[in-house]
This record gives C-alpha cells, sequence and structure tokens, in this order.
C-alpha cells in the first residue's frame, strides 16, 4: 500500500469502516477522482465504499457536501424501495445514519463516506446477441426512473444541483481557460460560443415542468450499468441533479454506440411507450448530447495530464458534430 503512495487512504478507509458492522473486511483501492473508491470485503459479501474527498479542489462542488451525498442516497433508497428500481442498496453506519463523517487529523475538516452493496454483473457489448433488447430494457427503465422522480416528493433538507437552460454557457465559462493555456484557438472559442448560443436556444423551449424536468441520473452511460439475469442495473449517481429528462436520454443512447445506431430507435420506442416525447425531440436529444461532451471537457479540465487529448478532441468535435448541430444537419439519431 505504501509503494503507489495510497497508505493515507487506507487508513481513512480503515477509520470510515470501523462505524460499519463488517467483520474483518478487506480493502482493495479502486480509484480517486471525484470521490475515493474502495471494494471492501467482510469473507461472505462486497460492498463500495465511497470517500467523498475529491482529487483537487478544481472537482469540488455541491456535490461533495453532506446534505447533497445524503439526498442522492436518499433518491436511491426511494427509487430502490418504491418504484423496485434494482439500483445498489445503501448500508447504513451503526448509528442508523447513511452518511459517516470522519476526521482524519485533528482540526482538519471532515470527510463524509457512504457504504453502498456491491454490484456483480457484465457489462453492456453493443454487438452482443441481447444488445437490442438491452437496448429497450434500458429505454424501459430510464422511463421508470423519470415516472418516479416525477411523482416523487423529496424530504425536507434535499440538496441537488440544479440545471436550466443557461447550463451550456456556464460550460463556456469553465473553457474560456483552455484559450489561455493554448488548447483553444480564439476562433475555435468564437465557434464554441456559437454552439453554446444554439444549444440555449434549443433548451429554453422546453418547459420545467415534472413531464420534463425533475432529479435524473445524469450520467446515464453504458458504463454506469450492469447485466445481471437479463436485468439492468443502475450504478454511479454521484451526478444525479434537478435537469432535464432529455438528458438523460442523450448521454444514454449515445453511449449505445455509433457503429450500432440501430440499438437508438429501440431505445427511443421502448421510453415512449411509457412516456410521451416532444415531436422534435431528436433535435433536443442532440442538444443534450453536445452539453453533456461540454460537460466533459469542463470535467477534466483542470487534469494537465488530459491537456494534449482537449487540444485534438474539442476542435475536432467543433468541426463535426458542433458544426453539424449549427447547421440543423442529424448526427445523432438520423437513423431513427
Amino acid at each position: 500500500m505504501t509503494d503507489d503512495g495510497r497508505a493515507e487512504f487506507f487508513e481513512w478507509a480503515a477509520l470510515a469502516l470501523q462505524q460499519y458492522p463488517l467483520a474483518r473486511p478487506r480493502l482493495k483501492f479502486i480509484r480517486h477522482s471525484e470521490n475515493l473508491t474502495f471494494q471492501v470485503s467482510d469473507g461472505r459479501r462486497k460492498y463500495l465504499l465511497r470517500l467523498h474527498k475529491p482529487k483537487t479542489v478544481t472537482l469540488e462542488d455541491i456535490r461533495q457536501q453532506p446534505p447533497a451525498i445524503l439526498s442522492e442516497l436518499q433518491w436511491m433508497d426511494a427509487l430502490r424501495r418504491q418504484a423496485g428500481i434494482p439500483v445498489p442498496p445503501v448500508l447504513p453506519n451503526r448509528d442508523g445514519n447513511l452518511i459517516t463523517l470522519i476526521a482524519p487529523a485533528a482540526g482538519s475538516p471532515p470527510i463524509p463516506c457512504s457504504l453502498l452493496g456491491w454490484v456483480h454483473g457484465r457489462a453492456f457489448e453493443p454487438t452482443a446477441e441481447d444488445a437490442p433488447a438491452l437496448a429497450r430494457r434500458l429505454g424501459e427503465l430510464t422511463a421508470r426512473m423519470h415516472d418516479h422522480a416525477a411523482a416523487w416528493q423529496p424530504p425536507e433538507g434535499f440538496l441537488r444541483p440544479r440545471y436550466g437552460p443557461d447550463h451550456a454557457w456556464t460550460l463556456i465559462e469553465t473553457l474560456a481557460t483552455a484559450v489561455n493555456i493554448g488548447i483553444l484557438s480564439p476562433a475555435d472559442f468564437a465557434l464554441l460560443r456559437a454552439l453554446a448560443d444554439a444549444l440555449t436556444s434549443t433548451v429554453s423551449t422546453i418547459a420545467q415542468t415534472p413531464e420534463n424536468y425533475s432529479l435524473i441520473h445524469g450520467d446515464l452511460h453504458t458504463g454506469n450499468w450492469l447485466i445481471r439475469r437479463g436485468q439492468i442495473i443502475p450504478l454511479d449517481f454521484s451526478l444525479c441533479a434537478f435537469g432535464y429528462h432529455l438528458f438523460d436520454l442523450a448521454i444514454a443512447a449515445g453511449s449505445l454506440g455509433a457503429e450500432n445506431a440501430g440499438l437508438r430507435p429501440l431505445f427511443f420506442e421502448a421510453y415512449r411507450q411509457s412516456r410521451p416525447l416532444p415531436i422534435d425531440y431528436p433535435r433536443k436529444v442532440e442538444a443534450f448530447f453536445l452539453i453533456s461532451v461540454l460537460s466533459h471537457y469542463a470535467f477534466i479540465l483542470p487534469d494537465s495530464s488530459q491537456h494534449e487529448w482537449l487540444y485534438e478532441n474539442i476542435p475536432r468535435m467543433l468541426r463535426t458534430i458542433g458544426r453539424q448541430f449549427l447547421h440543423e444537419e442529424p448526427f445523432l439519431l438520423e437513423t431513427g
């Protein structure tokens, strides 16, 4: 543990686990990004331990605050208990609390921690024989999540981010620093601003009513769900927020694979059987897909190791799907 510099992380994790009724738990480090994550095994079961301490201060936001973490877990618990959505179970500590606070050193700010059940399953393969059926099940599952969120009354003190039609411009403000460090040329940034203006114009036509806007997963790509016995299990609700339902649909559909774009109409068809979609939903979905792309750029921009990738990929995006959107040329749902 000491060879890779993670000894302190393991000490924090062990401190957190003291507050859970686990017998001789063993820890395996997973990753450190917006959270520190570990796989925990007590010899009988496995768990996911999250220490809500981001890798850098630039990743800190409302989502790492204990009330926001608790709110994420409360919605997950409600989805599981009330809607029958097979999300990972949330495990309380010895005091019955869903959030555990640890203080690694005297005077240091406490670190919030949470423990979830480990999910066993297989990853989605877009070329697998059951991919069409799974695309439909994903549409059905997403509709069920949105049905629950639209009707659910969050408990008092519930706190999650809210994203409105101006979210694209918030991302552009973050990405403006990419010009200063040489990732973007002024001309590319001007194109980025034009794109943000078009995205905002498109999104602002959507009313923030329960039919269109409520709690959303916020990151429902194929890497954030597993398949077990034919059932889709959604994972990682750390980006859940109040937002547009079409944002979830854009991320889910976009991740089904461009080379298998025929899966996307199946996904939307299944969703539409439970929840209506606007007539012009393809254009709006493409707007949210681009907003999700901008979100990813803004998220990784503080990491200098990603700058070369951004230098290549932001201009490429602008010259391909960015220009297509500006010219109202379909790029995501052209087959459906």
